[in-house]
């Protein structure tokens, strides 16, 4: 027996072998894992807001505006009220869908509401009259959002969503106070 230890003979060919096992191992793994896969489902959860809103209603220097009732299948998902000194108001719903409409409230200018909630890139798009109040319909044109804005001397509202400007409308002719 030799006491030279035993050379590897290395090839090209042999290189491509060694590749191909590879990727078939990697491929087999995923295939594995895509077949064995449990897609969790995640339920999203209901809140309140009746509390919160009488709650905002007695303390906020604004009137705090929240929806009559929601439509069967939407849900309120986030409320919150900022009392500090800039105070904002704000309730989150997803519709039976599963799109988004937001209610913003603050005492802060228009673009700056418009800016932070709708998106940099918003264009106002006209006016839209909702139960005889004007609202301001601006578009997102980066990811189509629309929002409507009214102000009044004490705060600015806006209704944001992913929704279409029928669905929006109504949501914003619902909103009273609690």
């Amino acid at each position: 027996m030799s006491e030279q230890p035993a050379k590897y003979n290395r090839s090209f060919s042999g290189m491509i072998g060694a590749m191909v096992v590879l990727v078939l191992v990697v491929l087999a793994f995923v295939a594995f894992r895509a077949v064995n896969r449990n897609d969790a489902t995640v339920e999203i959860e209901a809140v309140d807001y009746a509390g919160p809103a009488d709650y905002a209603q007695d303390t906020a220097d604004f009137t705090v505006l929240v929806p009559d009732e929601l439509p069967d299948g939407w849900k309120a998902t986030s409320v919150r009220f900022d009392q500090g000194r800039d105070q904002t108001w704000h309730l989150g719903v997803l519709t039976d869908d599963e799109k988004y409409i937001g209610l913003e409230q603050a005492d802060r200018s228009v673009g700056d509401l418009v800016a932070a909630f709708v998106g940099e890139e918003t264009e106002e798009a006209g006016e839209v009259d909702v139960d005889g109040t004007a609202w301001q319909l601006f578009r997102d044109t980066a990811d189509d959002d629309l929002a409507l804005v009214t102000e009044d001397s004490d705060v600015v509202t806006v209704v944001v969503g992913s929704v279409d400007e029928d669905t929006l409308t109504a949501y914003a002719a619902s909103l009273t106070t609690p």
